[in-house]
């Protein structure tokens, strides 16, 4: 069966072969194509002027045609290379490999016929016993001539005896187009500084300001050079490419951020991977990214991404884009806990996807180093764009700074291959992006993006094929324009652009040396006329010539040596939204004048109307309505205006003298929408938008009584202290609660976040308080905490507002008290009694560590939205844990609907803010909430004044069914034993007894684990104050601090461990008695220096004394020694000489037991204080039993 080959694809080969067809008399040729169909040529050369061949036919061996051309006179050749000279825009094309058809008839001025016309003018023989001329063995030579020709049309020449380009440079035109075509090797894209002079971002990679690089997937296609018929890619293949690609992993990236189990569901919908488990487990289990340091092989044929161990063992990493989502789905919270590598990584990976997202990465073709005639295509960034490149030269960077150099023992395994170090290679960061844009390209066409799949054996597979040899020049020319190659240079070209009279707009290139942005540029016509530049002129007329694929409209003012042109006012924007985005990717420095760099747009003015016909936004009932007025600059436009200027949309028009405006048709939608659907809103949006400056998608302006409005609104009074509170408030507490009352007043909602310690709760019970004494909570107010502060809740009320009556509804027994002043409730009862709580009317509905309903879609989020209140306060201290769709959860809460709907909040919001840190939208974000939100810190020196420098907590814990049972259980059976032993008279061993009962209730509170001593198999907390500590530990970590734990026994130590391991992924030390000196200081060290590091349990008597700690700022006392010298003596490791910060003491207490009652008289009784300091516990064992069971007894 004929294998059929396509040829005469392009202009050159389809003429040559026309020449033939017309002087095939006896239409001999026809047999012959049926030879070259069936590739019957064993072998083509071309050598001393003739072609010679070897063709299969009825004979054993191949018979072996010859075919000699008529060779061109020299004299008329030197005719053509003068004339072909003195045209820039052939000598430009030639640059490019190219030989444009003008060509041709420049040949027959000269008087040479490039086309034969005869069969004379061709020698031809064959060892075949035909004894026509040509045979059919001669004639699939012919299509193998046109095959040759489709690949490279200077075969016109060469049959002839000339070689064009060596005859051009004989004559002085120094086209060097064999080294300025000869492609690069990886090894030398990754040694050479192709980011030289390149200043990186100032942000860490973690926050580099992605934002500040606009979408390039509509401008990267129109730069690849389509011009052949037949091109490798079609330019409707490559937009489909893009397009598709940017929207896939937009896909990707918003089931990264999204906050519930739909959006993880969704996001993993078009995964390859689908096996349980997490992202970070699947990584650690099929790659050793925890291993050692990533490395980037090159063995001349491909890029092989992996791990060195410190060992020097090679851990290869096949990226697909599986694993690139992978890592990219890392947040900062899993990363806390993985090695600098694993993070390194994966922020290469977020970085990786958002290239692809915003369509900036190019091919490029690279040249095998080990077979020369060999080539392949590499995806790279698009680091033609300047913010490209600065987001790889700070990626590069951070690898310098962060990656240490390769041991030399690694290079010695395998010598042959090259192990790029970041150090010394300077397009490391460049090559692994490559390898991750690459993945992520080629797990789209797996998932079924159709016009990928045929472009994915070419291009998108891990290690790249070569590029088959017929395709070879069409593929090359194909992606020349976006080459490094072309990029290499010291010119930069210099688009001139000037307005003149009349608006009219005209255009002129000039040429600069690259990096010298203020000086002067120098004119085309110059650099072609002027002798000074006869040594760059071909390199600038091959520059110039790039330029016009990139924009035709350029080709007049190469065509006239430099004159400029003018700009049809017609293809003013597209100029403008089109040609200089895409010039200024490519390099071209674009000198726009102020009228066209500063384009108008119209916006939007606005009254606002009330319908109480007062604008103030402190009555929580009015109706506004917005009353929008057209601009344009500082004209207001009549609405006859604006309707013959919606004739324009999408155009750039003159507006003044001196003006130009842009009429943006989406703008220009939203705005008709506004004023013929005007809309009735309350003071929440009106609110957003003054806040914002935006209100559905229209930017306007805000009125300066709307701005007093506002003000007003935002304006914070003193406000008298309830008289009955039993606390005396720092002055930011005071600011706090006068802030909850301003709100509660006005009838909206509450986040209060200040920093973990700053005393929320006291804020909170303040403003009850103060408006039960004002006869304002008619209703009573849902209180919902987590079930470890319930006890705190209770014990703070009861202590700084005692008058607050309060309704514990928790438990099996609970029924509402509709008499009290709270109802008290835990996040699980609610959410199982949400029937009766969602029946009820409340005041105000208050919920502490809000973040547990950080997750819309969770149950407990879901339950907290039916709560019918008048308001809602929601305590955090951490109102964003991970990702910005916790705080669109909680304020679904606060104030439902302030900041829309989750799509909206997060293409406006969060993806601008987490993935491209732009700071203009955080700041809007800021605005919008500021007037609901309010959040103080620790490092602020404000409230810093207002702090102690030690802040002791007492934090109360509730016991489990199970813990209760078993205190009382043993707290009877050793009051029996007790009981008898006194009345025996045995009063040393009564005290042991009592002694020995205090141990057992302490490990009771502790752990029920600690107490039985069956702690195998017990990896989370069994008790209220392990709970507790997870919490705290939770809260210091998202504030970036460090915590000491003590306890007094080892066994309870070692459960510490257990669970923080669990609880965190990381084991903290324990410091114990049995750990020699030398270990002790090494644990020391590492909680002093490792970042990594942030926590250490340590045992009252082994660390409480001699350790210099001062890395911590939390300090946790999990069990209580009851003695204030001992507990200080332990805390003083972190507070002492050298801190520089404040420290937070937490002394875990588990209310209702012997615990609370001991700390209650130290608190009241100073002299039984003072006694504890000299003699510890043992004043116990000598209280009467009466007063003994009843400061043990649970209460």
């Amino acid at each position: 069966m004929a294998s059929k080959s396509k040829i005469g694809t392009t202009w050159w080969s389809r003429r040559w072969l026309e020449a033939f067809e017309a002087i095939d008399y006896y239409k001999r040729l026809a047999r012959g194509k049926t030879y070259f169909n069936q590739n019957r040529i064993v072998e083509m050369n071309f050598h001393d002027g003739m072609v010679e061949a070897m063709v299969d036919g009825s004979a054993y061996f191949p018979y072996v045609g010859k075919i000699r051309f008529r060779p061109f006179p020299k004299k008329k050749v030197q005719a053509l290379v003068e004339a072909i000279s003195a045209e820039p825009r052939l000598l430009s094309a030639l640059l490019q490999g190219e030989l444009p058809p003008e060509v041709c008839d420049i040949a027959e001025r000269a008087g040479l016929e490039l086309f034969p016309k005869d069969w004379s003018e061709l020698r031809m023989e064959c060892s075949c016993p035909d004894m026509a001329v040509p045979c059919k063995h001669l004639a699939a030579v012919f299509f193998k001539t046109v095959e040759a020709i489709d690949t490279d049309p200077f075969w016109i020449f060469k049959f002839r005896g000339v070689d064009l380009v060596e005859e051009l440079k004989a004559y002085g035109v120094n086209l060097d187009l064999a080294e300025d075509k000869s492609y690069w090797t990886l090894e030398e894209i990754a040694s050479r500084p192709v980011l030289e002079g390149v200043e990186p971002f100032k942000e860490p990679i973690t926050s580099l300001p992605l934002y500040l690089l606009y979408s390039l997937e509509e401008t990267v296609p129109t730069l690849f050079d389509a011009k052949y018929e037949e091109a490798p890619f079609t330019m409707d293949a490559l937009k489909a490419l893009y397009r598709q690609s940017a929207k896939q992993a937009a896909v990707w990236s918003f089931g990264l951020d999204d906050f519930g189990k739909e959006g993880e569901e969704e996001a993993d919908a078009s995964s390859v991977y689908v096996e349980g488990g997490s992202w970070s487990q699947f990584l650690q289990e099929s790659a050793h990214l925890k291993a050692g340091l990533p490395y980037a092989e090159i063995d001349g044929e491909g890029v092989q991404l992996g791990i060195f161990s410190r060992t020097g063992t090679q851990y290869p990493v096949e990226f697909t884009g599986d694993i690139v989502r992978g890592l990219a789905a890392l947040t900062k919270e899993e990363l806390k806990n993985e090695s600098a590598v694993l993070t390194t990584w994966a922020q290469m990976a977020q970085i990786a996807l958002y290239l692809v997202e915003r369509g900036a990465y190019v091919p490029m073709v690279y040249r095998n180093s080990k077979r020369s005639e060999n080539h392949g295509i590499l995806w790279l960034p698009a680091i033609m764009s300047d913010v490209v490149a600065r987001i790889v030269a700070s990626v590069q960077q951070h690898l310098v700074e962060t990656v240490p150099e390769w041991e030399k023992a690694y290079a010695k395994r395998k010598p042959e291959h090259v192990f790029l170090n970041a150090a010394q290679h300077p397009s490391m960061a460049l090559m692994i992006l490559s390898g991750m844009i690459t993945g992520l390209l080629q797990l789209m066409t797996l998932v079924g993006t159709k016009s990928l799949t045929a472009l994915t054996p070419l291009t998108l597979t891990g290690k790249t094929p070569f590029v088959a040899s017929g395709l070879f020049n069409k593929l090359c020319n194909f992606v020349a324009p976006l080459s490094l190659q072309n990029y290499a240079g010291r010119e930069q070209a210099v688009l001139m652009v000037r307005s003149g009279k009349e608006q009219s707009v005209s255009l002129n290139l000039g040429v600069r040396t690259r990096g010298e942005e203020e000086a002067k540029p120098t004119p085309y016509k110059t650099i072609l006329s002027d002798a000074r530049y006869e040594a760059q002129r071909y390199q600038v007329i091959s520059l110039m010539e790039r330029l016009t694929r990139a924009y035709p409209d350029l080709e007049p003012i190469i065509e006239s040596g430099g004159k400029a042109t003018t700009l049809l006012k017609e293809h003013l924007t597209g100029f403008l939204f089109e040609a200089v985005p895409a010039l200024s990717f490519l390099g071209v420095q674009v000198m726009l004048p102020k009228r066209l760099a500063n384009l108008l747009k119209p916006t939007l003015n606005a009254d606002v109307k009330s319908s109480t016909g007062q604008v103030s936004l402190l009555d929580k009932d009015a109706v506004f309505s917005f009353d929008w007025k057209i601009a344009i600059g500082d004209k207001t436009l009549t609405e006859e205006e604006f309707r013959a200027l919606e004739a324009h949309a999408g155009e750039v028009i003159p507006w003044t003298a001196d003006e130009f405006v842009y009429l943006d048709p989406e703008m220009m939608a939203k705005i008709r929408a506004r004023l013929e659907e005007p809309q009735e809103v309350g003071r929440i949006e009106v609110l957003g938008a003054v806040q914002t400056g935006m209100a559905d998608g229209v930017k306007f302006s805000v009125t300066e009584e709307l701005s007093r409005a506002v003000e007003e609104l935002q304006r914070v009074k003193e406000v008298p202290l309830p008289k009955g509170l039993q606390a005396t408030l720092r002055p930011y507490q005071e600011r706090g609660y006068a802030w909850l009352y301003k709100n509660e007043q006005l009838g909206v909602g509450s986040l209060i976040a200040d920093d973990m310690g700053l005393g929320k709760t006291l804020q909170v019970i303040t403003l009850l308080l103060k408006l039960k004494e004002e006869g304002k909570a008619r209703l009573l107010h849902l209180v919902v905490v987590p079930t470890s502060l319930l006890s705190n809740w209770c014990r703070e009320i009861e202590k700084f507002a005692p008058s607050l009556t309060v309704n514990l509804y928790h438990g099996g027994n609970r029924m509402l008290d509709r008499e009290a002043d709270i109802v008290l409730t835990t996040y699980g009862t609610a959410r199982v009694d949400i029937g009766v709580l969602s029946s009820h009317q409340w005041h105000l509905l208050i919920i502490d560590e809000a973040q547990a309903a950080k997750a819309s879609s969770s149950l407990i989020a879901r339950a907290l939205r039916r709560v019918k209140a008048q308001g809602t306060i929601a305590m955090t201290g951490t109102p964003v844990e991970n990702r910005l769709s916790e705080m669109w959860s909680i304020f679904e809460l606060v104030e439902p609907g302030l900041l829309g709907h989750w799509d909206a909040f997060s293409e406006n919001y969060a993806q601008p803010i987490a993935r491209e840190h732009n700071p203009q939208v955080a700041d809007r974000l800021k605005q919008l909430i500021s007037p609901f939100m309010l959040r103080r810190l620790k490092t602020d020196k404000s409230i810093i004044s207002d702090l102690p420098d030690k802040m002791m907590i007492d934090h109360f814990v509730s016991l489990g069914k199970h813990q209760a049972a078993l205190y009382q259980h043993t707290l009877d059976e050793m009051m029996k034993v007790m009981m008898k032993a006194r009345e025996a008279g045995d009063q040393g061993r009564a005290r042991m007894l009592v002694l020995a009962l205090m141990t057992k209730l302490k490990q009771i509170c502790n752990s029920p684990a600690q107490f039985t001593g069956q702690t195998s198999g017990v990896l989370s907390p069994d008790s209220g104050k392990g709970q507790a500590l997870l919490e705290i530990l939770d809260a210091a970590r998202a504030n970036g601090q460090k915590v000491l734990i003590f306890t007094q026994y080892v066994t309870m130590g070692e459960l510490l461990q257990k669970w923080i391991e669990v609880h965190t992924g990381r084991t903290p030390d324990f410091l114990q008695g049995k750990i020699p000196v030398k270990k002790r200081m090494e644990m020391v060290d590492r909680f002093q220096n490792d970042p990594e590091v942030e926590s250490m349990i340590i045992s009252l008597k082994a660390g409480g004394t001699g350790l210099n700690l001062v890395a911590a700022t939390v300090v946790v006392h999990y069990d209580l020694w009851w003695n204030p010298a001992v507990e200080n003596q332990a805390t003083d490791r972190a507070y002492r000489i050298g801190q520089k910060n404040k420290v937070q003491v937490y002394r875990l207490i588990t209310s209702g037991t012997f615990e609370e009652s001991i700390n209650e008289v130290m608190t009241k009784k100073r002299e039984l204080a003072e006694l504890t300091v000299t003699t510890g516990e043992q004043w116990l064992g000598d209280l009467p039993s009466d007063e003994l069971e009843a400061l043990l007894k649970l209460h």
